[in-house]
């Protein structure tokens, strides 16, 4: 298989070898040496695969690992949720090493593009659409974890009607904190020197969980607030019950463990891209984020019962300097990592979705200035509208959940059947197993879907029960 590297290297030994008619032959083969050298010394370049599960796992753990407490317990208790957890670490593993695969056939480095090798421009462009969405959803959580940061300490300072002060409501708290501190960075096209974020953040999300452990040891227990009762049970009944109460848990586990965006690009920068060395940094990343959403979700569980909140850290009480910590890490992590999604979502939007106007208009760079502060502007202020009058965080992990059914089933099984129908061209063994499974992953994905938005368009608006202060009229 042809890399980049070899096909650039090619066009360096014709380019020498044509204008070396005044030189002899020794010098002319020394540069051609020299040149496969620079070569082989760039193909060596890459990350190793721990490092890759390192990435892998820096990409998934977020706000989900706030909400697992509360999914466990919606999901009728600890059996069920984990048993759901493990089924779809399976199949989210399987579908990592699709891409992986997929990938390999034309040396693709970004979803998308693999999307596109194995169904088309169309399923690009909705593939490119989806993970538009899934950015963009994401960002809205991270400004409703933002409020559910400052009403905690709020409630813990002032008492419960803090909000009857204006500046200390969550619209201008989020509002205020978004423009001053978020806004700015928006508009920028690289970020390069936000990249120390990257081991920050990991180590901000871990925080939560260290204070969910020494709450239920007994050190932590003076930390939780006063409001907040011991654990029960949840009662389900009938068998139809608990299946019900099970799928509450899959938009968190989906959210939760939704790498499928970086999958593609961090193989390509594997120093041995090979599937055997990527299966190992998944593994490593199933295992790690097992063990923490796990942790999380069974000790949180059992800590807060049934008064545990959609966001953890509102469980605890933020006049201890420990949790009010937290508080701050948590509200400096989101800040951070807003801008990185905004200029990820823009980017494939300039990309693949606007590309063919570029090419149409001749002032393409104008154009792309212009398209540039819109959609900028646009993202912000819809995704501040929306965090501003979305109180719970269930209903945003739950409408990202549903969105990343599609890019972790629907769009790898469409990918095995586009390269299965086409098996001559890919030279795909077993192409028949190939299309079963990709026919499976697909009617997967759009279950999983459909049972997820059913459920936040049926069940009933029950926002305001979160809110640690409800203003008054």
């Amino acid at each position: 298989m042809t890399t980049d590297n070899e096909f650039e290297l090619n066009e360096l030994e014709v380019s020498i070898l044509s204008s070396s008619y005044e030189d002899t032959a020794r010098n002319t083969r020394r540069a051609i040496e020299d040149a496969r050298s620079l070569a082989s010394v760039h193909v060596s370049k890459g990350i190793l695969w721990p490092m890759a599960g390192f990435l892998l796992i820096n990409a998934a753990l977020g706000a989900g690992v706030l909400h697992f407490p509360s999914a466990y317990f919606e999901a009728g208790g600890i059996l069920p949720a984990t048993l759901v957890q493990i089924h779809l670490m399976f199949l989210l593993s399987l579908t990592m090493i699709i891409l992986a695969s997929v990938a390999d056939l034309r040396c693709d480095n970004a979803y998308h593009d693999v999307v596109r090798t194995a169904c088309g421009p169309v399923a690009q462009r909705l593939a490119a659409l989806s993970v538009v969405l899934a950015c963009y959803g994401a960002s809205v959580s991270f400004l409703v974890i933002i409020g559910d940061q400052y009403d905690r300490l709020f409630s813990s300072l002032y008492g419960s009607r803090f909000c009857d002060v204006f500046y200390l409501r969550r619209e201008f708290t989020i509002s205020a904190t978004s423009v001053v501190f978020i806004f700015p960075f928006c508009f920028f096209r690289r970020l390069d020197f936000l990249k120390f974020g990257s081991i920050l953040g990991v180590m901000v999300m871990v925080y939560p969980i260290l204070l969910i452990i020494l709450a239920y040891c007994g050190p932590g227990q003076a930390w939780i607030a006063a409001d907040i009762r011991r654990y029960k049970e949840a009662q389900l009944h009938s068998i139809v019950d608990q299946i019900v109460a099970a799928g509450r848990a899959v938009p968190t586990v989906c959210f939760a463990y939704q790498t499928h965006e970086v999958v593609v690009p961090i193989y390509a920068n594997l120093r041995n891209r090979h599937l055997y060395e990527m299966l190992r940094a998944t593994l490593l990343c199933m295992a790690v984020l097992f063990t923490i959403y796990s942790t999380t979700g069974i000790l949180g569980c059992i800590t807060f019962g049934a008064a545990v909140r959609p966001d953890v850290i509102q469980n605890f009480d933020a006049n201890s300097p420990y949790v009010l910590a937290g508080i701050v890490v948590l509200i400096i992590k989101m800040v951070f990592t807003y801008p990185l999604l905004v200029v990820c979502g823009r980017g494939v939007l300039e990309r693949v979705e606007l590309a063919r106007f570029k090419q149409r208009d001749c002032t393409s760079r104008d154009w792309s200035v212009y398209t540039h502060y819109i959609i900028t502007l646009v993202w912000f202020a819809t995704s501040l509208m929306l965090a501003t009058t979305i109180y719970n965080l269930t209903k945003v992990i739950d409408w990202i959940g549903g969105l990343a059914c599609a890019n972790i089933f629907i769009f790898p099984g469409m990918c095995l059947v586009g390269i299965s129908t086409n098996s001559k061209e890919f030279r795909i063994q077993r192409p028949v197993l190939n299309l079963l499974v990709g026919i499976v992953l697909v009617l997967i994905g759009i279950g999983l879907s459909t049972m997820v938005f059913a459920k936040q368009l049926y069940e009933e608006d029950d926002e305001l029960e979160v809110l640690l202060c409800n203003p008054a009229v």
